[in-house]
């Protein structure tokens, strides 16, 4: 049993290193750190003047790691850096996979086509994207930030965006054409691209010729990923939206996006006959 202050050759015995007398101070620090530690709940706990490092010795030099706490922390800020948000609040980001429920196949089909996804694209076998649609309120937005999340875990870029908001605010720069095109190209080369709630905004033939067609178009052939969620289904209501209305020239048009999307995403119906908290 050690005494309230141990001895350095308890301290040599406890951390199982060769020690002299000049390394005592040291040791003495790494043993109340420990003590500490262990009864410690998070960083804003830690009362180290360095939050969150801890003091270690490989027998010849000390040096100062970072605790359990500040690796998540720098994990959590990694994975932010790679995820942009746009139009919607940074807390749908805590969406994870631990905190996903799994209520039903079809979110089953979803997680194992992610960690399929995650595998294919490491590969470079440009894997398709995803159509997750359903009715409101189902948990369509959590998704996608779950899957954005997972795939920042693998150091995959990729830009959240909430479709309806972006319409808006790209009509509204219509008299600023570089902030336009910027927030265009953007979209168009990051790794991943995830577009929630496609169908609430109010497509125009502008909106479909300009914004979204162009869009789809060019990371389709480039073979960018593409996840989008909607509540509608990917072929006669999503035709009827892009359509807009039924002159030939219009339908055509929507058709030809639907093929696009046919041949380079798979589609998901969420199951909607329960409403979940996310």
């Amino acid at each position: 049993m050690m005494n309230d202050i141990p001895t350095l050759e308890e301290l040599k015995k406890l951390f199982k290193v060769d020690a002299t007398i000049d390394d005592y101070n040291d040791l003495l620090v790494m043993y109340e750190q420990r003590l500490s530690c262990k009864t410690c709940k998070g960083l804003d706990e830690c009362p180290f003047i360095n939050k969150g490092m801890i003091k270690y010795f490989d027998g010849k030099y000390f040096y100062d790691k970072d605790c359990k706490y500040k690796a998540l922390s720098k994990l959590k800020f990694t994975q932010n850096k790679k995820i942009s948000t746009l139009y919607l609040p940074q807390n749908v980001l805590e969406a994870t996979i631990v905190s996903y429920e799994i209520k039903d196949e079809q979110r089953i089909k979803i997680i194992d086509y992610l960690n399929k996804f995650k595998e294919e694209y490491k590969l470079n076998n440009n894997p398709k994207g995803l159509y997750i649609y359903g009715t409101f309120a189902i948990g369509k937005t959590y998704t996608l930030a779950m899957i954005a999340n997972e795939l920042a875990k693998e150091n995959i870029s990729s830009a959240l965006v909430y479709f309806p908001d972006l319409v808006a605010n790209l009509k509204s720069s219509l008299n600023n054409q570089l902030e336009f095109e910027k927030i265009i190209d953007d979209l168009k080369n990051v790794d991943v691209l995830l577009l929630d709630d496609l169908g609430s905004e109010n497509m125009t033939s502008w909106v479909r010729d300009e914004i979204f067609g162009p869009l789809i178009n060019y990371r389709l052939m480039e073979k960018k990923p593409v996840f989008i969620t909607s509540n509608l289904n990917p072929r006669e209501d999503l035709k009827n939206h892009l359509a807009g209305d039924k002159t030939k020239a219009n339908i055509l048009k929507a058709e030809r996006i639907i093929a696009r999307l046919n041949d380079s995403i798979k589609t998901i119906a969420m199951d909607d006959s329960k409403r979940y908290e996310r």
